[in-house]
């Protein structure tokens, strides 16, 4: 099983993507690399991502569920934001990582061994901050808070690349209905402070979507969080782990908004206000 795949995005950060289809991104400076985020922990990322630089590394994760801090004990110490402490206590496991994978490679992850799967977890966790700056050298990366998918959900500001890593925080199918998540009106608060970064970034990088979308992502989101509080919604029904949640917007066979929005939520109704 090829275990990663990756992809540069700009001169300093490259794009890698694990066997479930989420991304990380690896950036690198004069002096060091930060990688963000570690996938589900199937296959020896350490190893991996030694191939790609030998440079002094530090692992930031965004938010604390197991598709994104999966892998995180790989390595010896982490940031993370304190809100999701517990929520990464709760994910970060080898039985939930299968249970997670299992959905993207069936009975494949039974032929999955001993060394395939990051170790337990036992990780040096360190506080991601908003507003922290972590300087690679030439490289520096700048931690965002973004509660709303979690409650420590932080994105990434690459500098000198002009990009925002919204992840799962914002995109085109927010997941906004676990406990862990914020009301829909608590989460429309968030998003619209992030107007103040509109003219340090260009373009919005996710963790489960390839590529990049426009800037104009965080108001469609904020337009699908207005709509949801005045009741206009489609209520299209979706199916994830055993469990079906409405989605805000009715969705098109492409898997994109059928009205050709940029945002979308999928939202728990008792969770509104």
């Amino acid at each position: 099983m090829e275990f990663f795949k990756v992809e540069r995005v700009t001169d300093s950060l490259r794009r890698i993507t694990d066997v479930t289809n989420v991304h990380m991104y690896l950036a690198e400076g004069r002096d060091r690399a930060a990688l963000v985020d570690t996938g589900t922990g199937i296959g020896d990322l350490a190893a991996f991502v030694s191939t790609l630089t030998s440079l002094p590394l530090t692992v930031l994760v965004t938010h604390g569920h197991a598709d994104h801090a999966g892998g995180v004990s790989w390595f010896g110490s982490a940031y993370l934001a304190d809100a999701d402490r517990d929520l990464v206590d709760r994910h970060v496991s080898r039985a939930f990582t299968k249970d997670y994978a299992r959905i993207f490679l069936g009975d494949a992850v039974d032929r999955l061994g001993d060394a395939d799967l990051a170790p337990e977890h036992t990780v040096d966790w360190r506080p991601l901050v908003h507003g922290a700056v972590f300087d690679l050298g030439g490289t520096t990366l700048e931690a965002v808070a973004l509660p709303g998918h979690t409650q420590g959900m932080t994105g990434i500001l690459f500098r000198e690349d002009r990009k925002l890593l919204f992840g799962d925080g914002c995109n085109p199918f927010v997941f906004l209905f676990d406990s862990d998540s914020s009301t829909v009106a608590d989460y429309r608060a968030t998003l619209v402070g992030l107007r103040g970064y509109d003219a340090l970034y260009d373009e919005a990088l996710l963790s489960h979507i390839l590529g990049a979308l426009p800037k104009a992502l965080l108001e469609s989101c904020i337009d699908v969080c207005d709509d949801l509080l005045a009741g206009r919604t489609d209520d299209y029904p979706f199916e994830f782990m055993g469990q079906v949640h409405p989605v805000a917007k009715a969705m098109g066979r492409t898997g994109r908004r059928a009205d050709g929005g940029l945002g979308n939520l999928v939202y728990d109704p008792d969770r509104i206000r």
